[in-house]
């Protein structure tokens, strides 16, 4: 025999949520927490038995978690305990007990680190080591709510409260996703390593799988050309949120330095005064967002673009396609867009201003470039 419990109704918020569905690498995230849940549950039997060296065998046996539901709300997993039940077996609704305050004590330890209150009261250090690998797919518009209910208080989990929490831990650093640009000049097969410079000059080592070996050989073999690699996956940081190492690599792809994402990414490297002792630097948090679009919303057959700073802080992209002269200045801060457009035959030009955070406009640069291709094969 065996009954359901729900345990928990998070909602989770963000835009990849807005279809009331999970995308399935959000799943890692719950796995863990199950893993979470078990240590914290014998983690408080063994508090309120401080006699007991361990919890009783068998004591989360015949209890897992199972997602039966998603509703709406964005998105809301339903979580329930899966229970097996037995007559002469008393472990099972122990088990479930614990699991309900186990349950409890992170919620309370998430909250508090919303709120900045003492998250110790709530969860010893070394559990808190559990947040980093938990709540690591979330991105940075991104949150959990574990207590929806509550309008004053929701106990959102987001990047944020989830570093609060890490630092708390023992842990001299954190893991978190992803995505750099750089040169392979090293590569170690028998100990499945890699080592690649970033675009800011700064040299790491990365691991990889058996099946990443062919791509890495590849990037090291264009270093001396100047070729680049994309690389997403899960890099160690230290307390400083520095970079130190490639701890798993997901997806690899090779560039070339003429390609957008890495013009941009080179970008960081400018410093305030660039321009005959002035000029703003573009800020970082901004080309990142722009790499970002480039990476997901422009079609890898289009044309590259050049790519300039310009003195305001902001960055230029042009275009030059047969006759048509296509530029589309960007304002970093506030993510908009002047495009211009210049047909150099007939000295015909347009403009429209686009608000880059909406999708449909990066959709109609994609069709004005298409347009200028066109042209250009019919003259």
């Amino acid at each position: 025999m065996f009954k359901r419990v729900n345990l928990l109704k998070p909602r989770l918020v963000g835009k990849r949520y807005d279809d009331h569905a999970l995308p399935l690498m959000i799943l890692k995230d719950f796995s863990v927490f199950e893993e979470f849940v078990i240590d914290v549950a014998k983690w408080l039997y063994l508090q309120d038995n401080p006699s007991r060296m361990r919890a009783p065998k068998k004591f989360t046996d015949n209890i897992y978690l199972e997602i039966t539901k998603i509703e709406k709300g964005s998105a809301q997993p339903i979580i329930d305990m899966h229970v097996h039940e037995s007559s002469h077996d008393l472990v099972p609704a122990l088990a479930e007990d614990y699991f309900m305050r186990a349950r409890d004590s992170i919620i309370s330890a998430i909250d508090a680190a919303a709120n900045d209150e003492n998250v110790i009261d709530h969860l010893p250090s070394h559990l808190l080591g559990y947040f980093d690998r938990f709540g690591r797919m979330l991105l940075d518009d991104e949150r959990i709510e574990f207590s929806p209910e509550n309008l004053d208080r929701k106990a959102p989990l987001n990047r944020s409260t989830r570093k609060k929490l890490i630092m708390l831990s023992k842990s001299d650093g954190l893991t978190d996703n992803i995505s750099i640009l750089g040169k392979v000049f090293g590569v170690d097969q028998i100990n499945l390593t890699y080592d690649i410079q970033l675009t800011t000059g700064q040299k790491i080592m990365g691991r990889m799988s058996s099946f990443h070996v062919n791509d890495i050989l590849h990037a090291n073999n264009a270093y001396r050309d100047g070729g680049y690699v994309s690389i997403k996956g899960v890099g160690r940081f230290n307390r400083n949120d520095q970079l130190k190492e490639v701890i798993e690599t997901d997806q690899i792809t090779i560039l070339t330095s003429t390609e957008v994402q890495v013009q941009l990414e080179e970008l960081k490297n400018l410093r305030d005064f660039w321009l005959d002792g002035k000029g703003l630097a573009p800020c970082k948090s901004g080309l990142d967002w722009l790499i970002s679009c480039f990476s997901n919303l422009y079609e890898d057959d289009l044309p590259q673009p050049y790519v300039y700073p310009t003195p305001e802080g902001g960055v230029q992209v042009e275009w030059s396609i047969g006759e048509q002269e296509i530029s589309l200045e960007i304002d970093l801060k506030n993510h908009q867009g002047y495009w211009h457009y210049l047909d150099i035959s007939s000295d015909s030009d347009y403009e429209e201003r686009l608000d880059l955070d909406d999708e449909e406009k990066w959709a109609f640069v994609t069709s004005k470039l298409r347009e200028a291709e066109g042209q250009e094969k019919n003259e």
